[in-house]
């Protein structure tokens, strides 16, 4: 009988797991971290025999014992929750204390580094917010940003703006003709022009800019340059590399 691996990157907006068996990924799944979490969002693995599941989570201690108990009552199998540690996988931490990063930063830092060794660096996971972290060609994490993504930069316009009831659902880098639009494509254009500037530095460096989390699937599209590169799954892709 054939035994998966379920991995799970728990974040504050979305949960996003895959079932792999190997090095093949067998069904991935998404849903909604505040809303979806129940056993409905394993229907269709549920019959399978599920041998080792690993957690990467930003998320609340309550919300973690909901997927531990879920896993636990679906297959039995204990949840591993992934932690922040001064070096793993040959990459060095750059925090004086490691357990204040986020796992899903260093996660993602790990994977890079191991898919792409002795190279410069910059991994842009663009969720609830964008997490740069850069990571030289010797492995060193030598620190980052964090921005607001899209839909917290939006917010915080429309909630401080009397008058501007809600954004544009879709946006571009076209001019504004109204104001919702005009903050949709405003803040894609902050965030599009951060990550030009990065683009641009790592080519200097002779270094990659790679892009994963959720809105990288708009963003790639106004980031051009041989050295950018979309990964979606890459803080799942870490797991590979921590055995």
């Amino acid at each position: 009988m054939i035994g998966y691996n379920l991995e799970i990157d728990l974040g504050n907006s979305y949960c996003k797991w895959r079932l792999v068996c190997g090095a093949m990924v067998v069904v991935r799944g998404v849903s909604q971290t505040q809303k979806e979490l129940d056993a409905e969002m394993f229907n269709d693995i549920a019959k399978l025999v599920v041998v080792k599941v690993s957690v990467c989570s930003v998320v609340s201690d309550i919300v973690n014992r909901q997927i531990s108990a879920l896993v636990d009552g679906l297959w039995g199998v204990r949840a591993e929750y992934f932690t922040v540690q001064a070096q793993c996988a040959g990459v060095t931490n750059s925090y004086a204390v490691p357990e204040k990063m986020g796992a899903d930063r260093w996660l993602a830092s790990i994977a890079a580094a191991s898919l792409y060794p002795r190279q410069e660096l910059c991994i842009a996971d663009c969720g609830s917010a964008i997490n740069l972290e850069f990571v030289t060609a010797s492995g060193v994490h030598i620190g980052g940003y964090i921005l607001p993504g899209l839909r917290l930069m939006q917010q915080a316009l429309l909630k401080n703006t009397a008058k501007v009831s809600s954004a544009a659902i879709q946006a571009d880098l076209q001019l504004g003709v109204d104001t919702q639009s005009s903050v949709a494509n405003g803040c894609l254009l902050m965030a599009v022009a951060v990550l030009e500037k990065l683009q641009r530095k790592m080519q200097q460096k002779e270094g990659l800019l790679l892009l994963t989390g959720g809105d990288s699937a708009v963003l790639k599209n106004y980031i051009e340059g041989d050295n950018v590169i979309y990964l979606p799954e890459l803080v799942l892709q870490g797991f590979a590399f921590i055995e």
